[in-house]
């Protein structure tokens, strides 16, 4: 009987321990990268629709303006404007305004400027430019994917993610082209830039920025 009662209260070994415990681990891990993939999914469309609304109500605040000289951030958040969320919009109406989107950077609004004529049929002013910066790599595809039709040319940049919104962003689209009036949106190559992956020389960084034009109407 004693012997049967030792043998019945044995432990765990240590090697058992160690593959429960491994176990765990794993699944914990892939709880947690699936909840960020859900987060991180949530916040593109939350950030898509905040874009669809903006640059909806852009063209409706600029559509008798001869040009879009005042198709600025700034003057686009100002009070009254009604562009962006008031939560979204940390100052107003001055230099320093910063304007955020759902995946935790900045936004960007700017009039086309064009150094020798035109660009992609337009002439300065002709049209703007929406840039959202500090878009995460892994969601600049879905991302870029969700805003191309908003866009009459699309460009894409592997860069810095801005800490401030001291400096905007050129107001002629810069980077690598992805969609233009005589080309169609080009997911490849949207992936391809928004990892940075098409210039091996160059600092390859966790973070992408899309710009899109938009035109007159």
């Amino acid at each position: 009987m004693k012997t049967l009662s030792k043998s019945t209260q044995r432990g765990y070994s240590l090697i058992e321990l160690s593959i429960a415990l491994a176990i765990v681990g794993v699944v914990i891990a892939g709880s947690i990268v699936g909840v960020q993939a859900i987060l991180q999914s949530n916040n593109v469309n939350k950030t898509i629709r905040q874009t669809n609304t903006a640059v909806n109500k852009i063209i409706a605040k600029l559509v008798r303006d001869r040009d879009y000289t005042n198709a600025t951030t700034e003057n686009l958040s100002a009070k009254g404007q009604e562009v962006w969320e008031p939560t979204d919009i940390k100052s107003g109406g001055t230099a320093s305004v910063e304007v955020t989107h759902p995946l935790a950077s900045f936004i960007f609004v700017s009039p086309l400027t064009v150094a020798n004529g035109t660009f992609q049929n337009l002439t300065s002013n002709q049209g703007y430019v929406y840039t959202v910066t500090g878009v995460p790599t892994s969601a600049c595809t879905d991302l870029a994917v969700g805003l191309e039709g908003l866009a009459t040319a699309m460009s894409i940049q592997n860069k810095t993610a801005i800490a401030a919104q001291g400096t905007a962003p050129a107001t002629l689209i810069a980077g690598n082209l992805v969609k233009t009036t005589s080309s169609s949106f080009d997911s490849k190559q949207a992936n391809k830039f928004c990892s940075g992956s098409t210039n091996p020389a160059a600092a390859i960084q966790d973070v992408a920025e899309i710009s899109f034009l938009v035109p007159r109407r």
